[in-house]
This record gives structure tokens, C-alpha cells and sequence, in this order.
């Protein structure tokens, strides 16, 4: 809960946050979010208006790719809610299906089929 306290804070900072940039290693905020599964911080993420729900790692992989390739079927819906380029692929040509399948990600798979 500390941690969703703390995303709160930082997006009251809405104009100065600068809610896109990469990190060190070439990661957003809402990939890191999506990557480790964190819903509520996704949420609160996407709030902000100036949000890229597509912006890209240096891999070419999206926040959507990386809550597919770690089995994380709710922030999968929240992000397919929030209208993300779905048809993407990563610098390797690898779509968010595939990897959920190679991963063996079943409600995923299931989802990503759906849409």
C-alpha cells in the first residue's frame, strides 16, 4: 500500500511529472508497473493526461507486452481498456500473443484472442 501511497503523491505533481520519461533502463513508469503486475499503480498511472500507454522500451516492447509476458491478466484488461496499439511487435518481431503463449499465460491467451 506504501507504494501506491507514494504514485498518488508524485501524479498530484500532474503538470511537472514528466510521466514518460525512461529510466535508466529505457522503462516508464507504467512498464515497470505492467511488468510487475502492479494494478492500482497502473491505474493511478494512467490517470495522468499526458500518459503514452504505448510508449516503447529499447527492446520495442510496450507496457501491454510486458503485463502479457508476465501473466498479469488485470492490468492485460486495463490496458486493452485504455485503447493500446494491441497489433504490436517488439524489435524481434514478437507479438503480445505470442509471448503469452510461449509462456503458457492461459486467461491471457484467452483474452488476447478475444480482441
Amino acid at each position: 500500500m506504501e507504494h501506491v501511497n507514494s504514485v498518488h503523491l508524485l501524479s498530484s505533481y500532474r503538470e511537472s511529472l514528466l510521466i514518460n520519461d525512461r529510466g535508466l533502463c529505457s522503462f516508464i513508469e507504467l512498464i515497470f508497473a505492467s511488468a510487475y503486475g502492479r494494478f492500482e499503480i497502473a491505474k493511478i498511472i494512467l490517470e495522468h493526461p499526458n500518459i503514452n500507454v504505448n510508449a516503447v522500451d529499447d527492446q520495442g516492447r510496450t507496457s501491454f507486452w510486458w503485463a502479457a509476458a508476465g501473466g498479469h491478466y488485470e492490468v492485460v484488461q486495463l490496458l486493452v481498456n485504455q485503447r493500446v496499439k494491441t497489433r504490436l511487435k517488439d524489435s524481434n518481431g514478437q507479438t503480445v500473443y505470442a509471448i503469452a503463449k510461449e509462456r503458457n499465460y492461459g486467461y491471457v491467451k484467452v483474452h488476447l484472442r478475444s480482441i
